[in-house]
């Protein structure tokens, strides 16, 4: 299940339902796949899953990501784009394996707002507000950063800030924020 490509440190986007996570998701992975990136999105669901992919996971992989994983609990099920979509369940020991277990170069994650194991984006319905990372964060360490989603301009702490139609700046700044 391991891809071969070289990855980036995933990024996670979070925010209360309803604040536009999905719909900012679904733009970077047109934005990234039109550069030619492959991108797996990792959502965490409080449903059951199920090898139907609808709802979240069909948005995602219309908007041509490689892979949708839907993770609840310590189990999780991967959908891929192929010639023909095709679907898998696993279990898994730590939700930080999961990034290690995706085939592409970039990881999405949506959801796991309690996780700090990546950067994250907080997401809100102002827009895509980015804090300034921490010297832990900018160091790779543990990426502890709150990043998130706001009204397009630096706010008084230093923070970038993008509206929900930025998506190549907010693209850029996770390239930054994510290379390895």
């Amino acid at each position: 299940m391991h891809g071969m490509t070289s990855r980036r440190t995933p990024v996670a986007l979070v925010g209360p339902s309803g604040a536009g996570k999905t719909s900012v998701i679904a733009s970077l992975i047109g934005h990234y796949s039109r550069r030619g990136d492959s991108v797996s999105v990792i959502k965490h669901s409080h449903h059951e899953l199920s090898h139907a992919p609808r709802g979240d996971t069909e948005v995602f992989l219309d908007a041509g990501a490689t892979e949708a994983i839907l993770a609840s609990g310590r189990r999780a099920v991967a959908f891929r784009r192929a010639p023909v979509r095709f679907s898998f369940l696993w279990d898994f020991e730590e939700i930080f394996l999961l990034p290690a277990m995706t085939v592409s170069s970039i990881v999405l994650i949506e959801g796991f707002k309690s996780v700090q194991l990546w950067p994250r984006l907080f997401v809100s319905r102002e827009g895509i507000r980015a804090p300034a990372l921490t010297d832990e964060a900018a160091a790779g360490e543990a990426a502890s950063a709150e990043l998130g989603v706001g009204r397009g301009a630096k706010n008084p702490s230093g923070d970038a800030t993008f509206l929900p139609g930025q998506i190549a700046e907010l693209a850029a700044f996770i390239d930054r924020i994510t290379a390895r």
